[in-house]
């Protein structure tokens, strides 16, 4: 659908018009779930995550400026539903996390990759990210996870081009720090 369509949809929407809401989440929906999926990989905390994300937009009409684009908005939205979630989910493991499991990086393979599933480093970049200062991450998620066009996302987050650069590279080099360390076991 066309963003001026789409807008036009928020716009009915926003004065109540439930049909347009219908449409306006089909129309969006799937680009939703994608963002979602890149930041927790699973379908369905994707979905619920785009759940949380629809509520907080019907709630929060009120805030939308119709004069102004509704995908900006929507993807702030969406983007701080799952950045919440990274960090809700941060401290639900640090402190549910037993020392036992450390045991599965004990493999003496030393391919880090072969040493753990998929699954183990998907988690252990997520943690990576969550740890990162919160500029970094709007930066990181916006430009890598949700493949946004940079120079959109500086103007969005209200920062020159180079300062987007800048930050972005100082949220790579973080999170490969992190990475290493895990490739060396500490």
């Amino acid at each position: 659908m066309s963003e001026q369509a789409t807008d036009k949809l928020a716009r009915q929407a926003a004065r109540g018009d439930r049909m347009a809401f219908r449409r306006l989440v089909e129309s969006e929906a799937r680009r939703l779930l994608t963002v979602a999926f890149r930041y927790c990989g699973d379908w369905d905390t994707a979905a619920d995550l785009c759940q949380d994300t629809w509520i907080q937009v019907h709630a929060r009409f009120d805030d939308y400026d119709p004069a102004r684009p509704v995908r900006p908005w929507l993807n702030t939205l969406h983007r701080r539903t799952c950045l919440q979630y990274l960090r809700r989910a941060s401290v639900r493991r640090e402190q549910a996390t037993p020392i036992d499991r450390l045991d599965r990086f004990a493999d003496p393979d030393p391919d880090p990759l072969k040493r753990m599933t998929a699954d183990d480093f998907m988690e252990h970049v997520r943690r990576g990210v969550a740890a990162l200062p919160q500029r970094q991450q709007a930066v990181f998620a916006a430009v890598d996870l949700e493949q946004d066009d940079p120079a959109s996302v500086a103007a969005r987050l209200g920062m020159s081009w180079t300062t987007l650069r800048t930050t972005l590279h100082f949220a790579r080099k973080r999170l490969a720090e992190s990475l290493r360390r895990l490739e060396v076991g500490t």
